[in-house]
């Protein structure tokens, strides 16, 4: 969706995951297509692990809150 944000199937349904950790540019600011896009270079085809570490699992948009490691390494960093 973003740079910060994406989507996964879970619990059956396509729900948004808003990375922890991560302040990309949102659509209206500069460099938007360019974190877009590394996000997508990460996690597009592939199946990633969710880190819950929030005590709440969702933030008030209904999407999931979590941090996401990819091959020994977390998203965020």
């Amino acid at each position: 969706i973003d740079g910060n944000t994406f989507t996964v199937f879970y619990d059956g349904d396509e729900t948004p995951v808003r990375i922890v950790g991560v302040d990309a540019p949102e659509l209206s600011e500069s460099r938007f297509e360019e974190a877009r896009d590394t996000l997508a270079e990460l996690i597009e085809g592939r199946t990633v692990m969710l880190k819950f570490t929030e005590r709440k699992k969702r933030n008030d948009f209904g999407q999931l809150l979590a941090e996401v490691p990819i091959e020994n390494c977390n998203v965020a960093d």
